[in-house]
């Protein structure tokens, strides 16, 4: 997998759901993804075993971070 890559999550507690791929974490087999969740853009880690390439389909939306705010 390269970043940014589309998977498809193929084991565990969330299985079946999309997420983009952002790298590798450690020598350990875990990656981490980014995937839309309750409206809201998670990091996960997850095993590199429990990812498939997503084949065509909807995009997922960029993550974007909430406007900056200031206290005054």
């Amino acid at each position: 997998f390269h970043p940014g890559d589309r998977v498809e999550i193929t084991d565990g507690p969330l299985l079946g759901l999309e997420a983009v791929f952002l790298g590798p974490l450690s020598a350990a087999a875990r990656v981490q993804v980014l995937l839309q969740f309750l409206g809201q853009a998670q990091q996960v880690e997850v095993s590199v075993d429990s990812l498939a390439p997503l084949r065509a389909g909807p995009a997922i939306p960029p993550a974007c971070r909430p406007p900056r705010r200031t206290r005054g």
